[in-house]
């Protein structure tokens, strides 16, 4: 009779970085196109069961909007840079060595700062030279991806979406804007180290 395998817990510490791409979903309806943009941080990963696992990230991330106009002379973007902590769900399938795994769960960030990127000088819409009303900013994060195991670490490239239930402008009665939500896809790549493990 086969001993029965026991699971040993894996704690991880590491480094992702990646480009994301980035709109406001603005009501009333605001012409755009995607924001180009990086993100960046640390990150952390503990896996407490076979396929099942907890990643904390702190990051470093760029995002915002870019609008599209009829004159094709003029253009305007508007950065926002963001300070963000992900605590997400890890759920992973497929052997030791290659692993596809589903990451899943909320995202809290702090605008850290902003900047317009224009090529004219007076306004032309609402939006544009309007301060930041809310510098906090929360939602629903969801990716999927592929791991490679090797001997000097994980390999995690993973493709992520974001969804804000918060909005950057104010939405009271008396506002311009009734929502002005930030969404965004991203691609990641994550190093990971085993720090230790834990046996049971």
């Amino acid at each position: 009779m086969r001993a029965q395998q026991t699971f040993t817990p894996e704690t991880s510490i590491g480094v992702n970085g990646g480009v994301t791409l980035s709109q406001v979903s603005f009501i009333p309806t605001v012409k755009q196109g995607m924001l180009q943009g990086l993100n960046g941080g640390v990150t952390f990963r503990y896996i407490s069961e076979k396929h099942f696992g907890l990643i904390i990230e702190a990051n470093l991330a760029q995002r915002g909007w870019k609008e599209s106009f009829s004159d094709t002379t003029l253009s305007y973007s508007r950065t926002l840079n963001y300070l963000e902590v992900p605590f997400l769900t890890h759920i992973t399938f497929g052997n030791h060595r290659l692993r596809v795994f589903v990451n899943l769960g909320p995202k809290v960030a702090f605008l850290l700062s902003t900047k317009e990127k224009r090529n004219f000088t007076t306004n032309l819409l609402e939006e544009q030279g309007k301060a930041i009303d809310n510098r906090l900013d929360y939602g629903l994060v969801g990716g999927t991806g592929f791991e490679l195991r090797t001997g000097i670490g994980c390999f995690l490239l993973e493709g992520r979406y974001y969804y804000a239930l918060s909005d950057i402008y104010s939405n009271a009665k008396k506002d311009y804007f009734d929502r002005s939500a930030n969404n965004s896809v991203s691609v990641n790549l994550t190093y990971l180290i085993p720090w230790r493990k834990l046996k049971l």
